[in-house]
């Protein structure tokens, strides 16, 4: 799936962005054997992504991008080579309909 271009992804709050970091890496410890998350600045006031780096599938292959967005419940995955970004919602949905509070998850490598 694409991401129109309006797509809206507005910085989380520290409490959103642990939440959805630890929903993150539960996920990603089903798919792979060793899950990690760069150290973040405990001053940072906000956060507009989750960084995620994974390595050694589970299974003989590395789950596919489609398989990976399905399990964290990501709403678009965009892949570029080995690195891969999920659009995730964070929080529920504000009213308008255009827009979409999301956070991008994860790097899987193998």
């Amino acid at each position: 799936m694409l991401l129109g271009a309006n797509a809206v992804f507005p910085r989380m709050t520290p409490d959103v962005y642990r939440k959805l970091r630890m929903s993150c890496i539960e996920t990603m410890k089903h798919q792979f054997k060793f899950v990690g998350v760069p150290p973040e600045d405990p001053e940072k006031p906000d956060f507009g992504d989750v960084d995620i780096m994974v390595f050694d599938p589970t299974t003989h292959e590395a789950p596919s991008s489609e398989e990976l967005r399905v399990a964290l419940g990501a709403e678009h995955a965009i892949t570029n080579g080995q690195s891969r970004n999920f659009a995730l919602l964070a929080e529920s949905p504000p009213p308008e309909p255009h827009m979409t509070e999301a956070a991008d998850c994860g790097e899987p490598r193998h």
